[in-house]
């Protein structure tokens, strides 16, 4: 199944999803399933990792932007990253 990641049709809908804003809990477990999908194609064959890699598509970028701007845990919640 990993090949159909090597064609574009394929990466553009799913970096997409991840920039598109969302508040609902539909859309957050949405992102997730998405990157859940980016991890596991990321331990494939050596064209899917090309592909997510190419900069036409930003999803490194779209990630870490994501990650930015995640809100700060709660001191008191410490403990639980740990």
């Amino acid at each position: 199944m990993a090949v159909c990641f090597e064609s574009p049709a394929c990466i553009v809908p799913l970096v997409s999803v991840l920039k598109t804003p969302t508040e609902t809990k539909v859309g957050h477990e949405c992102r997730e399933l998405i990157l859940d999908l980016v991890r596991n194609l990321l331990q494939g064959n050596d064209l899917v990792i090309k592909t997510l890699s190419n900069p036409a598509y930003d999803l490194f970028l779209t990630i870490l932007k994501m990650l930015i701007n995640l809100p700060k845990p709660d001191p008191n919640e410490r403990e639980l990253l740990a």
